[in-house]
Protein backbone atom coordinates (compact mmCIF):
# COMPACT_ATOMS: atom_id res chain seq x y z
CA UNK A 1 0.00 0.00 0.00
CA UNK A 2 1.25 3.48 -0.85
CA UNK A 3 0.94 6.54 1.34
CA UNK A 4 1.10 10.27 0.64
CA UNK A 5 2.12 12.37 3.62
CA UNK A 6 3.15 16.00 3.75
CA UNK A 7 5.04 17.14 6.82
CA UNK A 8 7.24 20.06 7.79
CA UNK A 9 10.28 17.87 7.09
CA UNK A 10 8.86 16.71 3.71
CA UNK A 11 6.67 19.57 2.40
CA UNK A 12 6.42 18.18 -1.17
CA UNK A 13 5.01 14.93 -2.53
CA UNK A 14 5.17 14.25 -6.24
CA UNK A 15 4.52 11.43 -8.64
CA UNK A 16 7.09 12.73 -11.10
CA UNK A 17 10.06 10.42 -11.66
CA UNK A 18 12.17 12.89 -13.58
CA UNK A 19 14.84 10.59 -14.92
CA UNK A 20 15.45 12.28 -18.29
CA UNK A 21 15.71 15.91 -19.37
CA UNK A 22 12.37 15.53 -21.19
CA UNK A 23 10.74 14.19 -17.99
CA UNK A 24 12.19 17.13 -16.05
CA UNK A 25 10.83 19.63 -18.60
CA UNK A 26 7.35 18.12 -18.36
CA UNK A 27 7.46 18.17 -14.55
CA UNK A 28 8.77 21.73 -14.38
CA UNK A 29 6.21 23.08 -16.84
CA UNK A 30 3.34 21.36 -15.05
CA UNK A 31 4.48 22.69 -11.69
CA UNK A 32 5.37 26.23 -12.73
CA UNK A 33 2.75 27.05 -15.39
CA UNK A 34 -0.64 25.58 -14.64
CA UNK A 35 -3.33 25.80 -17.32
CA UNK A 36 -6.00 26.72 -14.81
CA UNK A 37 -7.75 25.94 -11.56
CA UNK A 38 -9.36 22.61 -10.74
CA UNK A 39 -12.66 24.48 -10.37
CA UNK A 40 -12.49 25.04 -14.17
CA UNK A 41 -12.83 21.29 -14.76
CA UNK A 42 -15.38 20.31 -12.08
CA UNK A 43 -17.74 17.77 -13.61
CA UNK A 44 -15.30 16.89 -16.39
CA UNK A 45 -13.89 13.44 -16.96
CA UNK A 46 -10.10 13.77 -17.15
CA UNK A 47 -7.16 11.42 -17.58
CA UNK A 48 -4.69 12.16 -14.77
CA UNK A 49 -1.14 11.06 -15.53
CA UNK A 50 0.73 12.69 -12.66
CA UNK A 51 0.52 15.02 -9.67
CA UNK A 52 2.55 17.36 -7.47
CA UNK A 53 1.48 18.42 -3.96
CA UNK A 54 3.16 20.98 -1.73
CA UNK A 55 2.54 22.49 1.68
CA UNK A 56 1.81 26.21 1.44
CA UNK A 57 0.91 28.97 3.87
CA UNK A 58 -1.30 32.00 3.48
CA UNK A 59 -1.35 35.05 5.73
CA UNK A 60 -4.48 37.20 5.60
CA UNK A 61 -4.76 40.94 6.31
CA UNK A 62 -5.25 40.27 10.04
CA UNK A 63 -2.04 38.25 10.18
CA UNK A 64 -3.79 34.90 10.54
CA UNK A 65 -1.64 32.16 9.01
CA UNK A 66 -3.40 29.25 7.33
CA UNK A 67 -1.68 26.09 6.09
CA UNK A 68 -3.03 24.33 3.03
CA UNK A 69 -1.89 21.88 0.40
CA UNK A 70 -1.60 22.95 -3.21
CA UNK A 71 -2.31 20.01 -5.51
CA UNK A 72 -1.42 20.10 -9.19
CA UNK A 73 -2.91 17.49 -11.51
CA UNK A 74 -1.19 16.82 -14.84
CA UNK A 75 -3.59 15.55 -17.49
CA UNK A 76 -2.87 13.35 -20.48
CA UNK A 77 -3.30 16.26 -22.90
CA UNK A 78 -0.39 18.10 -21.25
CA UNK A 79 -2.54 20.57 -19.33
CA UNK A 80 -2.23 20.98 -15.57
CA UNK A 81 -4.71 22.29 -13.03
CA UNK A 82 -4.21 23.30 -9.41
CA UNK A 83 -6.31 23.60 -6.30
CA UNK A 84 -5.54 24.91 -2.85
CA UNK A 85 -7.63 22.18 -1.31
CA UNK A 86 -6.75 19.82 1.51
CA UNK A 87 -9.82 17.79 0.49
CA UNK A 88 -8.41 17.18 -3.01
CA UNK A 89 -5.09 16.11 -1.49
CA UNK A 90 -6.86 13.63 0.82
CA UNK A 91 -8.84 12.29 -2.13
CA UNK A 92 -5.64 11.86 -4.14
CA UNK A 93 -3.92 10.23 -1.14
CA UNK A 94 -6.81 7.73 -0.86
CA UNK A 95 -6.55 7.03 -4.59
CA UNK A 96 -2.77 6.46 -4.39
CA UNK A 97 -3.16 4.18 -1.35
CA UNK A 98 -5.29 1.84 -3.47
CA UNK A 99 -3.89 2.22 -6.99
CA UNK A 100 -0.26 3.19 -6.36
CA UNK A 101 1.85 5.93 -7.90
CA UNK A 102 1.43 7.28 -11.45
CA UNK A 103 4.05 4.97 -12.96
CA UNK A 104 1.64 2.11 -12.12
CA UNK A 105 -1.31 3.75 -13.90
CA UNK A 106 0.06 2.96 -17.37
CA UNK A 107 -1.93 5.33 -19.63
CA UNK A 108 -3.40 7.43 -16.81
CA UNK A 109 -6.28 7.35 -14.37
CA UNK A 110 -9.67 8.40 -15.70
CA UNK A 111 -11.48 10.41 -13.04
CA UNK A 112 -14.29 12.91 -12.75
CA UNK A 113 -13.52 16.03 -10.75
CA UNK A 114 -16.33 16.60 -8.26
CA UNK A 115 -17.20 19.01 -5.47
CA UNK A 116 -16.87 17.53 -2.00
CA UNK A 117 -18.01 19.82 0.76
CA UNK A 118 -15.92 22.97 0.41
CA UNK A 119 -13.29 21.35 -1.80
CA UNK A 120 -12.71 19.07 -4.74
CA UNK A 121 -12.34 15.32 -4.98
CA UNK A 122 -11.57 12.61 -7.51
CA UNK A 123 -14.26 10.18 -8.55
CA UNK A 124 -12.45 7.20 -10.08
CA UNK A 125 -13.92 5.90 -13.33
CA UNK A 126 -11.34 3.61 -14.94
CA UNK A 127 -7.79 3.41 -16.14
CA UNK A 128 -7.01 4.68 -19.60
CA UNK A 129 -6.12 1.71 -21.72
CA UNK A 130 -3.19 1.87 -24.06
CA UNK A 131 -1.00 -0.79 -25.64
CA UNK A 132 0.90 -1.22 -22.33
CA UNK A 133 -2.14 -1.61 -20.07
CA UNK A 134 -2.32 -5.27 -18.96
CA UNK A 135 -6.08 -5.36 -18.27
Amino acid sequence: MYSLAITDEHPVVTGFRSETIEDKKIAYNAISKQTGKVQDIVGHVVDIVNFHCSKQTYTDEQGVVTDFIKTILLLSDGTSYYAKSNILFRSLADFVSVFGMPDMWQGGARCRIVMSGKGYALEFIDFVQDEKTPF
